[in-house]
């Protein structure tokens, strides 16, 4: 599974969306969900692969 790629930049989608509700505990929420939703695409492509020998997993980078 390649990694999650979103239509638009998700940090200026979440600075918009703070900016409409004046809340910035709401972008963070939204920032959470967001990083939810590139980990389990993470999490997919390293159980696909099983090879952590390689410094990049389907696109996502290994931090060491």
């Amino acid at each position: 599974m390649p990694p999650f790629d979103w239509p638009g930049n998700p940090v200026e989608v979440i600075s918009q969306f703070e900016r409409r509700h004046s809340n910035p505990e709401a972008g963070a929420l939204l920032l959470f969900a967001l990083w939810t939703v590139d980990s389990i695409y993470y999490l997919q492509d390293l159980d696909d692969t099983h090879d952590l020998s390689q410094n990049t997993v389907a696109g996502h980078v290994l931090l060491s």
